[in-house]
């Protein structure tokens, strides 16, 4: 099943360049309204992805792990738990274990499943009536509930949602000349945005994106460059050139660079820092809270936040066994592929952030 997630930004220890943040945070922005009351989108909560996502809420659609992974989850320990079944039921993933059994039960939920990790909390949603949802809603908690404790995963709680229950329609406060205007802005925006890049590739300059975004705030261009490119003065003064011809006035331009090399690296890493996400949540005794990695660091690293005490005698063990079975998973022969050598560190931390490994 594809996995489709939306990118966040949330800073990951000092490893992290402010401009890479900065770069993630803008492009999942939306490029051109601006807004009072801005909403925030969905994001997945494990600080992972290119900026380490933490992000601002809930992981959509829990299904992450390839078969592949899947058998080799159920083959180690404690992660083994996620993937018991997965040879009769075809399931990969939390949510889909537990709707599945939920479906067994004759229960009528919705196929995806929503996480809030910083929270710990699985929201299931109710394919039936408002009256059906009252009747159930509880019946389902509690089942749900026993299905995570028999898999070992009872550091979660689970909340039902029911889409069906009419809600008071949202106003955003946009009035027609309103988004008239933002209507304007957005088509400007792209239309410089692909004047700009049609001009930097024709010259050949090796440019991802020039995001540009115009309104009643900003007007901005920011540039994502790979590192292999030098030409930066000269990209930059072509950019101003085009921009002045077609939207007079000034804009400012900001340079991002990234290195293609760690964001593949990013791209196969993702899976397994999701499942390890869920397992390593998912099992109360670990006491972990956040999982996260980040790409701009040599070796990578691989950061677990914990609440654990670093005054707690046990401190130490409890580091040392979250290490031990991420090593294990990492270094099994199927993710052993996906890894494909990349050197890696594993940093847990206590509550107050301090190294306990």
């Amino acid at each position: 099943m594809k996995r489709e997630v939306q990118k966040g930004k949330k800073e990951f220890d000092e490893q992290f360049s402010l401009e890479r943040e900065n770069r993630i945070r803008e492009r999942v922005k939306e490029r051109i309204k601006e807004r009072d009351n801005p909403t925030f989108i969905n994001y997945k909560l494990i600080y992972a992805s290119c900026a380490a996502v933490l992000l601002f809420g809930l992981i959509v659609s829990l299904s992450f792990v390839s078969p592949s992974m899947a058998s080799v989850i159920s083959n180690i320990p404690f992660l083994n738990e996620l993937m018991e079944k997965e040879d009769s039921i075809g399931v990969d993933s939390i949510g889909d274990l537990l709707i599945h059994e939920l479906r067994e039960d004759n229960f009528k939920v919705s196929q995806g499943t929503n996480i809030d990790f910083r929270e710990k909390t699985i929201y299931v949603g109710v394919e039936g009536t408002k009256d059906y949802y009252q009747k159930y809603e509880k019946d389902i908690i509690e089942r749900s509930n026993s299905i995570l404790d028999a898999h070992g995963l009872g550091a979660y709680t689970v909340e039902v949602t029911n889409p069906q229950v009419e809600k008071e329609p949202y106003d955003d406060g946009i009035t027609e000349e309103m988004q008239k205007k933002y209507d304007d802005y957005e088509k400007r925006s792209l239309a410089l945005s692909d004047k700009i890049m049609s001009e930097l590739n024709e010259q050949n300059y090796h440019v991802q994106s020039a995001d540009v975004r115009i309104n009643d705030k900003e007007r901005f261009i920011p540039l994502e460059i790979p590192v292999s490119e030098t030409r930066v003065d000269e990209i930059k003064e072509i950019v101003r050139k085009v921009a002045e011809e077609k939207e007079p006035g000034e804009f400012k331009i900001k340079v991002y660079t990234f290195d293609p090399i760690r964001e593949e690296a990013q791209v196969r890493w993702s899976p397994v820092i999701d499942t390890l996400t869920e397992g390593l949540i998912g099992k109360s005794e670990l006491k972990v809270e956040l999982v996260g990695f980040t790409f701009y660091s040599a070796p990578y690293t691989l950061s677990v936040d914990t609440s654990i005490d670093k005054s707690n005698p046990n401190a130490s063990m409890l580091a040392n066994e979250i290490e031990d079975e991420m090593n294990t998973f990492i270094n099994s022969k199927e993710i052993k592929k996906v890894v494909n050598g990349d050197e890696y560190q594993i940093i847990v931390k206590s509550k107050d952030g301090k190294k306990i490994n």
